[in-house]
């Protein structure tokens, strides 16, 4: 790996945090309320009890005479910090002005309500706070995924070019986007297994010494307690290290370090909830609490699902970011018995048709009003490693190489049209967002807000630094076509 590798890294990082930090998190989003609701609680009383700030929150769960956030409590654990950082400069004059001058624009009426100077005090101050707690807390994360992206991919693609664009597109050109500029969970969650693996895969080739598989464990066990359902992902990982790690015992380290985040889990749950097995999302979702459903309102996956999750317009993975279809014949190539890359190959599959099956397995399996699939966003990162695989294999046959660059391409059009849409995600009883949904409201000009709004930049104009981001895309894969 060459200076020339992290410089580019760093610039990846960089385009990436911007682009996240140009727009703002959507007002009144359910998820995003609980989760901020429970930092709140936890900076300003001491307390994992939302009582005062439920009505914000919207997902939560009533237990013992109190109010509870219906996600789990890792993102709201990570934005103490955040939350705390920009507590203390909001009182700052440069600060208060800033909040008070984005009270008065009218481009966040709805927020403001009005509120003028006194914005401080009301919506605007909490907007703000949002905002900057996703921005730390999610979108500082996968940037970072997407520069780690960019530099595992060394082990199996040459071109500089081409690793670029595959680390921007995903990015840029799959729902890793929408949700790097929310309080959720998901990119968190991916941010920490993907992470956890690339350390794994350099203990196992000697790049790293077993220490490094303590972090490894707590970047798993941080995962879990983020998004519960990466349990099964965090075994996989333990798995591969059992089948590759010379000294077995090694292992031992992998789990230690995840440990203590699964027990602050387990207190949390049973402090709010009455057991370590049960949780805000399961309880928040009126499930029942029968055996079968004893784990995270899981069930026997339907076909329904599994459809709706890769191929459909509704919700599928594959319909939104078609350029992650070259992983079907990426993992083909690669699970020959020759190539280098198979055993990473294998545990990516493993671990793509097993969140598949998971998240196909809950009763909420759509994930509410959404954009894509987000259930499998924790895996979406293990989907471009074949993908790599088969622009590696396509090398020599360049129209192959055009038209995986033209998904790219479609991609990014199909993820940006519904990421910048409006300020709500699609409600749950739309059948294919992207028509009925997404793109009405872009072509009225209806756009998600964002930095440039609050510079005077309306509508789809404010939109421009995507434009930008695009033309850079297409002259890095034109770059990639003629090596």
């Amino acid at each position: 790996m060459t200076a020339g590798d992290h410089r580019i890294a760093v610039l990846i990082f960089a385009a990436l945090f911007a682009i996240y930090a140009y727009f703002l998190p959507r007002w009144g989003d359910w998820n995003q309320g609980a989760r901020f609701a429970l930092t709140l609680a936890l900076v300003e009383q001491g307390t994992i009890r939302i009582d005062d700030y439920r009505k914000d929150a919207g997902n939560y769960v009533v237990c013992g005479g109190h109010v509870y956030a219906g996600e789990a409590p890792g993102g709201s654990f990570l934005a103490v910090p955040a939350y705390v950082i920009f507590r203390a400069l909001a009182t700052t004059p440069p600060a208060r002005a800033l909040l008070q001058g984005v009270g008065r624009s009218a481009a966040f009426g709805d927020i403001s309500h009005g509120a003028g100077a006194d914005a401080l005090e009301g919506p605007i101050y909490l907007a703000a706070a949002l905002y900057a707690v996703s921005l730390l807390t999610v979108a500082m994360p996968s940037a970072f995924l997407g520069a780690l992206l960019f530099l595992f991919l060394g082990r199996i693609l040459s071109s500089l070019p081409a690793r670029a664009v595959l680390a921007l597109a995903y990015g840029l050109g799959t729902i890793a986007f929408p949700y790097s500029t929310m309080l959720y969970g998901h990119q968190v969650a991916a941010a920490s297994i993907f992470s956890a693996f690339v350390l794994l895969d350099g203990v196992r080739h000697g790049a790293r010494s077993a220490r490094w598989l303590w972090l490894a464990g707590a970047l798993g066990g941080l995962a879990v307690l983020t998004e519960p359902p990466t349990l099964a992902l965090l075994a996989l990982l333990c798995i591969y290290a059992l089948s590759s790690l010379p000294p077995r015992r090694d292992v031992t380290k992998l789990v230690a370090g995840a440990l203590p985040f699964l027990l602050l889990l387990g207190w949390y749950n049973t402090t709010a909830f009455g057991s370590p097995f049960d949780d805000g999302c399961r309880l928040g979702s009126g499930l029942s609490t029968t055996v079968r459903d004893a784990l995270l309102g899981i069930r026997a996956p339907s076909v329904q699902a599994l459809r709706g999750l890769t191929f459909s317009p509704y919700r599928g993975v594959f319909f939104l970011s078609p350029f992650l279809l070259l992983a079907l014949p990426g993992w083909w190539y690669a699970l020959s018995d020759r190539h280098p890359f198979r055993p990473e190959a294998i545990l990516s599959l493993a671990l793509v048709v097993t969140q598949l099956i998971v998240a196909a397995s809950s009763r909420d399996w759509s994930g509410g009003s959404a954009i894509g699939a987000r259930y499998m966003l924790s895996v979406v990162p293990f989907i471009v490693l074949p993908v790599a695989v088969c622009i590696d294999t396509w090398r020599r046959r360049p129209w192959l190489r055009l038209a995986s660059w033209g998904l790219v391409l479609a991609s990014c059009a199909l993820v940006w049209t519904a990421s910048t849409a409006g300020q709500e995600l699609a409600p749950i009883t739309i059948a294919n967002p992207l028509r009925d949904f997404f793109w009405p409201k872009l072509r009225t000009g209806d756009v998600a807000r964002n930095i440039g709004m609050v510079v005077g930049l309306h509508g789809r104009w404010s939109l421009l630094p995507l434009a930008a981001v695009g033309v850079l895309m297409m002259w890095l894969a034109y770059e990639d076509s003629r090596q």
